[in-house]
């Protein structure tokens, strides 16, 4: 067992800011109750002052302020790319982020760009093949979706970051309020979450406590697992008061306090040395065809976690359908009742709003052509009751696509390789368990008569993972340019 500040990705964290000795903060005493966990929290860089020499230790921690805190621990990357949309007609694409560089394209409004980064008031963008810059008040950049999300925000990269893993959520589809107060409730639920993604096991050390205002609670559970290891207490009137706002050297001793826990971390696996010598496809695979046009998936459909998020975004196929949710498994997928319908309502404010369903309720509303489905990542594991409860999920939602679009082509996209760097820290994320949950795939494919798309093998490196230059540093997620070998191998497969 190892001190949590030390577990999984957070071995070597490394920071260009200055480190500040709590000392040297004006509003924090040596004798204050948090001053020794204010200390410790600038001490490993998962803080950083409000200024020069002020800590704001009562000030209100906010839900940016926090996801950047479980960034920072995770030493999550803060370089990343999103979507963006020109927003004015024949703006043009320059060399370099000035009006006096060379012209290299012309782009209309609502052309769809991917953003790589903001340098000087300009985004640094990729389009039509080329990479060039975009004055800011030309065109928008998307964060996951949310509209209150900056692209140059200190919490930006690791909003995308939280998001993709599954770990925070918005305040709704289009919200992620990052200035608003985290409540104490979801500061439970976001650690817990962080702890399963990274699959770390929270130590019980006290008993359960009862607490006056469970009925308040959305998911206790997670309360329970930070009340139980010693990171969080309720109340002295036995309440826990979910909803309150907490403070920044609050939140500084909660961090002390789950460094300071002995959490047990996952084995490390034993990862074979040596060439890889890859795998056998035995599913239902399609044969290659010429590349497509866009306009064949005017009528398709993707379900699916956050890499399906990222096709979204990168595929630009603006009148395909997109059912994706970060960070959810195959089973979730079956009972998930938070899509738009077509269906509409009045609220209490008179305003119209779309009703919310499953997604035999959506695929109900529409006639597809075809429906691509991408799930398994956010579920591996190495117990067999892993791959049987994969295995049993992804039968009952093929037979529910089928049963709703029964004259739809299915196309099952296997789970894409894992970093090597993941592999080697993780029992759940290696490459030997990405194997055997797409030979499930594949047999699922078979059994159901759909088609499987071997992603896997298109990004694999010759040892069976995936390369450094695909991948983000949590060893899962896409780089937004890699989204093309995905697009390629979909459009070059297009019955």
């Amino acid at each position: 067992m190892k001190k949590a500040i030390c577990s999984i990705l957070i071995i070597s964290i490394i920071f260009s800011m200055c480190i500040i000795p709590a000392a040297a903060f004006s509003d924090v005493s040596s004798g204050d109750w948090f001053a020794q966990a204010v200390e410790y929290v600038v001490e490993n860089g998962l803080f950083q002052g409000t200024s020069t020499d002020t800590f704001t230790p009562h000030g209100t921690m906010t839900r940016g302020m926090f996801v950047t805190v479980l960034g920072r621990m995770a030493n999550a990357p803060t370089s990343f790319t999103t979507a963006g949309i020109i927003t004015k007609s024949y703006v043009n694409m320059r060399s370099e982020p000035t009006t006096e560089s060379d012209k290299l394209d012309t782009l209309d409004k609502d052309t769809a760009v991917e953003v790589l980064a903001m340098e000087s008031g300009w985004y640094k963008v990729r389009a039509n093949g080329k990479t060039g810059y975009i004055r800011s008040d030309l065109m928008a950049a998307t964060i996951e979706g949310f509209t209150d999300v900056p692209y140059d925000m200190y919490y930006t990269p690791y909003i995308s970051w939280a998001y993709q893993c599954g770990i925070a959520t918005g305040m709704s589809t289009t919200s992620f309020a990052p200035n608003s107060p985290i409540t104490r409730e979801d500061i439970c639920v976001y650690l817990k979450r962080y702890c399963d993604y990274y699959g770390i096991e929270l130590p019980v050390i006290k008993a359960k406590l009862t607490f006056t205002d469970e009925s308040l609670i959305g998911d206790l559970e997670a309360v329970q697992a930070l009340q139980q290891a010693g990171i969080i207490n309720g109340r002295d009137t036995g309440a826990f008061d979910p909803a309150a706002s907490v403070t920044r050297c609050e939140v500084a001793a909660l961090f002390q306090r789950y460094g300071n826990a002995e959490i047990i971390e996952p084995d490390i696996p034993s990862v074979p040395t040596g060439s890889y010598k890859g795998y056998e496809l035995f599913g239902n695979i399609p044969p290659k065809t010429a590349k497509a046009d866009p306009s064949y998936f005017d009528d398709a459909c993707f379900i699916g976690h956050s890499l399906v998020v990222g096709m979204k975004n990168y595929f630009s196929l603006p009148d395909a359908d997109y059912y994706a949710v970060s960070g959810i498994s195959a089973s979730r997928m079956l009972e998930y009742d938070r899509f738009p319908l077509e269906e509409t309502y009045i609220d209490e404010e008179g305003n119209e709003q779309n009703a919310m369903g499953t997604i035999g309720d959506v695929l109900e509303e529409k006639s597809y052509g075809k429906v691509y489905v991408m799930l398994g990542v956010n579920e591996l594991g190495p117990e067999a009751s892993h791959v049987s409860s994969y295995y049993n999920s992804m039968t009952k939602l093929v037979k529910l696509i089928k049963d709703k679009q029964p004259k739809a082509d299915i196309y099952l996209i296997s789970i894409t390789p894992i970093g090597e760097a993941r592999c080697n820290i993780s029992v759940n994320f290696t490459r030997e368990n990405a194997l055997i949950f797409n030979e499930k795939l594949q047999q699922v494919s078979v059994e159901q008569d759909v088609y499987y798309l071997d992603a896997f093998g298109e990004y694999a490196n010759a040892n069976g993972y995936m390369p450094d230059d695909c991948v983000t540093s949590d060893g899962i997620h896409l780089l937004g340019s890699k989204y093309k070998i995905l697009k390629e191998l979909i459009l070059t497969h297009a019955l």
